[in-house]
């Protein structure tokens, strides 16, 4: 993918969700349970960096844990719901929320011991720009520091039927690289927007991980709904766990 297109893409990204934000933050009103086995024990004191932070459910599950917690996102809309959201939620945790992209995070070197990255980095268009997200979580790591990285499962049965995503593979848009996807939101009839995706593979996202640095690099597809482990069929998420 030609570096002017993924940039527009990134922006396109970030305007999608600055129009949905509201809907968005009724959709997901708590962490998924796939998500929250790789929450729960975190251990106190951590320094947590939430990369796509959304509307700060993450924050919201890790309150009562004496912790510094970071969230970022590239949308400002949602930032300033996760802002609102933490006022009301009590708890142990120091928190902060502010604007920030993967692909340039404002923090200096080896910073947090533990970084999550729900369902965000299908959303960054080209390997380069993957490479560099990988490079800038590897370097905001302390030494030993852990990563979580969950993205859609774009070849599970369920999202294959859904998006259609047979006739998508076969006709490849302009300027897209393979597994590349628009994907709808359809929260709303009122709002027309699409959503680019991309479709990572254990080898791809696992390979990802390596090159970056990181070690112990680990992919399993997980149950959307349970959490439990299942296979790429059936699993509606990809999840990485790799440390530095």
């Amino acid at each position: 993918m030609e570096k002017k297109f993924a940039k527009k893409i990134l922006k396109d990204v970030r305007d999608t969700y600055n129009i949905i934000a509201d809907e968005w933050d009724i959709s997901r009103p708590r962490v998924r349970d796939s998500r929250a086995r790789f929450l729960k024990d975190i251990p106190r004191l951590a320094t947590v960096l939430d990369v796509g932070c959304g509307n700060g459910i993450v924050y919201e599950f890790l309150a009562k844990k004496s912790i510094a917690y970071t969230g970022v996102d590239v949308s400002n809309k949602l930032i300033q719901i996760a802002r609102s959201r933490a006022i009301k939620r009590k708890g142990a945790a120091h928190y902060k929320f502010r604007v920030a992209s993967i692909t340039a995070l404002p923090f200096r070197d080896t910073l947090f011991s533990n970084v999550f990255c729900f369902a965000i980095l299908h959303h960054v268009p080209s390997n380069e720009l993957r490479e560099t997200a990988f490079a800038e979580v590897f370097r905001v790591l302390k030494p030993g520091g852990e990563l979580c990285v969950t993205v859609w499962n774009m070849f599970s049965d369920y999202a294959r039927e859904k998006f259609a995503l047979d006739v998508q593979m076969k006709n490849i848009q302009k300027n897209f690289d393979a597994h590349d996807f628009f994907i709808p939101w359809k929260a709303t009839r009122e709002k027309n927007v699409t959503r680019y995706v991309h479709g990572f593979t254990k080898e791809e996202l696992s390979g990802l991980a390596r090159e970056a640095g990181f070690k112990r690099a680990r992919c399993d597809f997980y149950d959307k709904g349970t959490g439990v482990k299942t296979d790429s069929a059936h699993g509606a998420e990809l999840c990485l766990t790799a440390v530095k």
